[in-house]
Formats: structure tokens, sequence, C-alpha cells
């Protein structure tokens, strides 16, 4: 099972159409069967995003008002990496070493975080975002990253799967009119 993190400028693109939008879509469609892990910060990022774009008069503000309503609904379904009192410190420490805005420190971290956790169950995780200093910082970091901001990226491994010993739940998630139902590992619930 693919995983991956999307950070808040890869997130918005489910929301507002530009470069990525349609690969974004993809990555979230039931068929992909993809672990979606996003940062709780996202929430305000995407919201914030969406709002500057109607301020600068990229879209409307209707689509806007819409695009954050079943944003809201979205989160509330999405696995979400919670802002730990060890998450902020780590990502203070990427910051000061990546020379890092706020936010994309917290981006990182809980990529990070997120990667010790799915290794320790031979699963891959994938850090999607379209921010050029966010992906040089996490590839330093050794993770693995997909820009969007360069285009679609190739397609994940289809050859990847899960250990037989990780025991699995299922996790309802709603994008739009599409439902997606992933599995979410037991020990990675609570990241």
């Amino acid at each position: 099972m693919p995983v991956y993190l999307l950070d808040s400028s890869a997130l918005a693109k489910r929301y507002v159409a530009e470069t990525g939008s349609m690969w974004i879509a993809g990555l979230m469609y039931p068929s992909a069967v993809n672990q979606i892990n996003v940062a709780r910060t996202s929430g305000v990022e995407v919201v914030a995003a969406i709002t500057r774009r109607v301020r600068a008069g990229g879209m409307r503000a209707d689509a806007g008002a819409a695009a954050i309503t079943q944003f809201r609904n979205d989160f509330e379904k999405l696995v979400r990496v919670e802002i730990s009192p060890a998450l902020v410190y780590r990502a203070m420490d990427l910051a000061e070493r990546n020379v890092l805005r706020g936010y994309d420190a917290v981006q990182l971290a809980s990529a990070m975080t997120l990667h010790e956790r799915y290794q320790s169950l031979g699963l891959s995780m994938t850090l999607v975002s379209a921010d050029e200093e966010l992906d040089a910082a996490a590839l330093a970091e050794g993770l693995q990253a997909e820009n969007l901001s360069r285009g679609a990226p190739k397609p994940a491994s289809a050859g990847r799967s899960k250990p037989a010993s990780v025991v699995m739940r299922r996790i309802p998630h709603s994008f739009g009119s599409v439902q997606l139902s992933v599995e979410l590992s037991a020990s990675v619930q609570g990241a």
C-alpha cells in the first residue's frame, strides 16, 4: 500500500484547480488504495490558501466558500498527524538545520515521524508537496519526496505490499463525491 504525507501545498490542489490537481485527485481516488496522511496544521494552511486565492481574484467567492466547506468536511476524515511537543521541538531543529519556514518545518517533522513509524512496519512513505525548499529539505533528511511544481510525478510502485503481520483497520474517507476507505496500521494510528 503506497503511503503519502501531503503537505498543505499538495492538499490544496484537491480544492483549487492548478498544476498537479489531477494527480492529487488520482492519488486520492478509491481504486488507488493509498494511505493519505496530513499534518493537523494543514487545516489552517489550506483554508488560508483558498481564502487568499479568492481575495486575489483567482477564484470566485462562491467557489471558494464551497471549496472551504468541502475541505472542512474532508479534513475530519483524513488521517492527521497530531502536533505534539516532541514534534514541535523536532520542527524547530529542522527549521534551523534546513532554513525552513515555520509551517514547512512542521510538515517535514510530521513526514519524518510518519516515515519512521511506517518504516518499522516495512512500508515506505513519500512526502508530496509543491514547495521546492521543503522538497530539498526532505531529500536532505533522507525522505522520498514528490514535488508537484515540476509537473505530475511518476506513478507509485504497484509492487509495494504490507507485511502479513500488520494488523489493519478500515477508516472511511470522503473526498467530494468520492468515498474512500483506506487501511491504517493500528500501531500508526496515533501518528
